[in-house]
């Protein structure tokens, strides 16, 4: 073998080797809530030499699109992201340097809504209902279960912004009926807080 091949050679072992794993958080399952601020984490000790500044990328459509986040400098480190409202199951973080991506994360995580705990007990999500749904005008809350009262409402849309919220007294005057005429035809979470828990329906808007 000639000796510049022999040396493309190592230079192209070289280069490969910066695949490695450097995106050390978010790697794959994590659920952020959408507002929260977390922390982004990576290690490009072993590329350092080569860039000083790399660019931070977040897509919440398994990469087929990327948002930028911010500019960051070589070695280990964090940045502290706040989490867009952008409701996903399909999100991933990389660190790139111009035309060259480094690495992402290694499978996906999720950007959930911004109520930071929600009841998946059957019997507490079954004690209260919601309805019409669909609905045109308003939905009036049933809750079957009055020693779990409910204290909010918060309605928001598919990408987690807040649509509309209501507190205890606002419930209690309108007899646990939401006006909802205002929001656009579409799909929304309803995030009940109650004493014990958050509780989460989805309610349909059509017009």
């Amino acid at each position: 073998m000639k000796p510049q091949h022999l040396l493309q050679l190592i230079f192209l072992f070289s280069i490969s080797s910066l695949s490695a794993q450097i995106i050390t958080s978010p790697n794959g399952g994590e659920q952020w809530a959408a507002g929260s601020t977390q922390n982004i984490s990576w290690n490009v000790s072993t590329i350092s030499s080569i860039s000083t500044q790399y660019s931070l990328l977040y897509s919440i459509d398994k990469g087929y699109t990327w948002v930028n986040i911010a500019s960051v400098s070589g070695g280990s480190g964090t940045y502290s992201w706040t989490v867009p409202n952008q409701l996903s199951s399909k999100c991933l973080v990389k660190i790139s340097e111009s035309k060259s991506v480094f690495d992402q994360s290694n499978s996906l995580f999720s950007i959930t809504s911004s109520a930071t705990a929600i009841n998946n007990n059957e019997s507490a999500v079954l004690s209260i209902n919601v309805y019409p749904n669909p609905a045109t005008d308003f939905v009036s809350i049933v809750n079957n279960d009055p020693s779990n009262v409910i204290s909010a409402v918060t309605i928001y849309d598919v990408l987690g912004n807040v649509a509309a919220q209501f507190n205890a007294d606002q419930l209690m005057e309108n007899n646990m009926r939401i006006d909802v005429k205002d929001l656009a035809m579409g799909t929304y979470s309803v995030m009940l807080a109650t004493s014990s828990s958050i509780i989460c329906k989805k309610i349909v808007i059509v017009k």
